[in-house]
């Protein structure tokens, strides 16, 4: 549950700040530092993240209310498989569905995306800290919200 919460934090900045900012993506940044590094389209990539941005906000209503029902384990189960598939095989099934979209795309072909990696900075330190700060603060709070919820349970009928 923190883990989708976080998430959703990560796909609104990659989606309505800016990808530069998004505390996974600086911290894996800073793992993959020294590797020379792989460009690709934005387009379709902040496509796909609006769409992770909109499964993680079904995933976040649900984990408030603590609804379980087949829609919250399909939403789940979904995000696993492609950050699964994308992780494993290096595909961007929702890069797919923006081109299948015929939305125009370019490339960088020829090398003219060769660009040296941005420098970490301070700032980003502080955000990638920040961060942290934030992502215990909600397992925190979550935990307490948990704690102090009186049980329920809800039936579903089909």
């Amino acid at each position: 549950e923190l883990f989708s919460i976080t998430f959703i934090i990560e796909f609104f900045v990659r989606v309505l700040i800016n990808p530069k900012y998004a505390p996974y993506m600086l911290i894996g940044g800073l793992i993959v530092s020294n590797q020379q590094p792989d460009w690709v389209e934005a387009k379709p990539k902040r496509f796909a993240w609006l769409l992770g941005m909109a499964l993680g906000v079904i995933m976040t209503y649900y984990i408030i209310f603590d609804i379980i029902t087949p829609v919250r384990l399909g939403v789940c189960w979904l995000c696993l498989f492609l950050m699964f598939v994308e992780s494993v095989f290096g595909i961007c099934l929702g890069c797919l569905l923006y081109k299948k979209l015929k939305w125009k795309t370019y490339n960088c072909p020829g090398g003219i995306c060769d660009v040296p990696p941005p420098a970490y900075n301070k700032r980003k330190l502080v955000i990638i800290a920040a961060f942290l700060g934030l992502f215990f603060l909600t397992y925190v709070g979550l935990k307490s919200y948990k704690l102090n919820e009186k049980p329920k349970i809800i039936i579903i009928k089909e």
